[in-house]
């Protein structure tokens, strides 16, 4: 799998994922090591860099997702957990008649 996404916008997206809420503490080691790195092996195959990057997005959707649906069914009514479990899975659920609540 080549990449083509170029090596300084993977080091950026990393670097974003490393961000730390406080201004004060942008120096981790963390990040240190990371540009540490990347200054050594400029030439070689971003390769790891990108995987490392592709993880680094799908846990932060993962948790932004997660989040979305944490207490799900105490935020919603049992109609519209019902409506968002079809539209999951591709349906449409009927309409009922009004009276039928």
């Amino acid at each position: 799998m080549a990449t083509t996404t170029a090596p300084i916008h993977i080091l950026r997206g990393i670097l974003r994922h490393l961000k730390s809420p406080s201004p004060m503490s942008r120096t981790t080691a963390t990040r240190r090591y990371v540009l540490e790195q990347f200054r050594q092996n400029r030439t070689e195959s971003p390769l790891l860099a990108q995987e490392y990057l592709s993880l680094q997005q799908d846990l932060a959707e993962r948790q932004r997702l997660y989040e979305l649906d944490a207490g799900a069914e105490e935020k919603l009514s049992p109609k519209e957990l019902t409506r968002l479990a079809a539209a999951r899975a591709g349906l449409q659920p009927p309409k009922l008649d009004p009276d039928l609540k």
